[in-house]
């Protein structure tokens, strides 16, 4: 079991099945682990390789410094501040570690504001394009990918169709990120550090790559994206093995 790699998934309320079931494909030496706040789990991303951080609830206003808590879409059931601060534990928990990080969706929000970001609580109601799920399922629109970016090396195109399902977004956006990706009505659509080489690998997108299962741009990015969390987990549990050995 040592030569598993470990992926470390937060707990989503919401098809949180797709998580896993993109990561593991059908690689045998790929584990999953849970990580959710009432399984007091937090020691847990000490045995893992890289950390997947989920989609879901809205992050409570109090997170980015709003008081604003009546906005258009807010959760009906309310927000799960647990979660919040869980999570926001482990995203610092991984920094410290050097812990590679897939951030999605509301885990990209979440990284920005940890940082010191803020959010646009309703892009419709700050004059955006609807971004929203619908009945139907993710609704879907055109991204320009930035140049000189890591997601730019790494999706090699300047422009693709992504699959999207939120109401919020990136709005201020923390010092130590910048953007690599945008929507055609200035919607920011995925982050990464700004100086890359003093903190652990991290990419960060807006859009549900776990649920592009089915479209033609699974040969793309979102293959991409799987395959370059899993090969910065193998990366860091080698160097851990590494370690490991000096010390027996």
């Amino acid at each position: 079991m040592n030569d598993s790699i470990l992926i470390g998934i937060s707990l989503s309320n919401t098809r949180f099945e797709y998580y896993p079931n993109w990561i593991l494909g059908n690689d045998l030496h790929i584990r999953v682990v849970l990580l959710a706040a009432d399984l007091a789990s937090q020691n847990l991303l000490a045995t893992c390789d890289a950390l997947v951080l989920t989609g879901g609830t809205d992050l409570h206003p109090s997170t980015y410094n709003s008081s604003q808590l009546r906005y258009p879409n807010a959760p009906v059931l309310g927000w799960d501040e647990m979660r919040d601060h869980f999570e926001q534990d482990l995203f610092r928990q991984a920094l410290i570690e050097k812990i590679p990080i897939l951030a999605i969706c509301r885990g990209m929000q979440l990284v920005n504001v940890t940082l010191g970001g803020t959010l646009i609580p309703d892009l419709e109601e700050n004059g955006k394009n609807n971004h929203r799920r619908t009945e139907s399922g993710d609704g879907e629109h055109l991204i320009q990918i930035l140049p000189k970016t890591q997601l730019s090396a790494l999706a090699e195109v300047e422009d693709m169709f992504i699959n999207s399902a939120h109401h919020q977004s990136v709005d201020l956006l923390a010092d130590d990120l910048i953007i690599s990706a945008m929507s055609p009505d200035g919607v920011i659509e995925a982050v990464e550090w700004k100086i890359a080489a003093i903190h652990p690998p991290m990419l960060a997108v807006q859009w549900h790559p776990e649920r592009m299962g089915n479209s033609p741009n699974e040969d793309n990015l979102s293959k991409k994206l799987r395959n370059w969390i899993l090969q910065q987990a193998k990366i860091f549990h080698e160097s851990k093995q590494e370690r490991k050995s000096l010390f027996q």
